[in-house]
């Protein structure tokens, strides 16, 4: 009996890649052995195996739950751990998350730490960025680009969403791209040609 939510893994591969290695008596199977294949399928988070008397083994699994794209080329679930499963099950309606080699987890918890700062004005992260001299830039779902630089992450976060709604509603258009990365202030580059500096404390 296999068992759990089949959002993204397909039953059918989970089926053909255990089921051959139930063999022998009932208390001679290897539920090791089985676990450990579910497991290797990379859709498959955690594999539970047990034995149902008289003749029976039960499969339960459960998902992977994807927070987001890591760059082109994996997945990463909420605990900053990757999983490769194929390019054609990647969802498409998920944030990506891109940085250097070894910064998985770094990635994962500013991203998410950033997202709940950013509900206050209903914006959230499409695309986080940690470049290789660990500087941030973020695209948000209304399209806007937001440099942050390498210092004072979470202060630079604030003063945005402190004056964000006091840009947004100025008169000068869409913003498309601010820069966090004044001392005491940040740079607004409308979407129309322009470009206004607003100092904030």
């Amino acid at each position: 009996k296999i068992q759990g939510e089949f959002r993204h893994l397909d039953k059918r591969d989970l089926e053909r890649h255990t089921v051959g290695l139930v063999s022998g008596g009932f208390f001679s199977i290897d539920l090791d052995v089985i676990r450990k294949a579910a497991e290797e399928l990379p859709w498959v988070a955690k594999a539970d195996i047990r034995r149902v008397w008289p003749n029976s083994i039960d499969i339960r699994v459960a998902e992977q739950v994807p927070l987001a794209k890591w760059g082109t080329e994996a997945l990463v679930n909420e605990n900053g751990e990757l999983f490769t499963p194929s390019w054609s099950s990647f969802p498409d309606d998920i944030p990506v998350l891109i940085g250097p080699p070894g910064s998985v987890k770094t990635v994962v918890e500013q991203f998410q730490w950033i997202n709940q700062q950013l509900a206050q004005i209903d914006q959230s992260v499409q695309v986080i960025e940690l470049d290789s001299k660990r500087a941030w830039e973020l695209e948000l779902n209304s399209g806007i680009v937001v440099e942050l630089g390498r210092h004072d992450i979470k202060q630079r976060v604030e003063r945005f969403i402190r004056h964000f709604q006091a840009a947004s509603s100025s008169g000068k258009g869409a913003i498309k791209r601010v820069d966090m990365r004044y001392t005491n202030g940040f740079s607004v580059a409308w979407a129309a040609p322009g470009k206004a500096e607003i100092k904030a404390s």
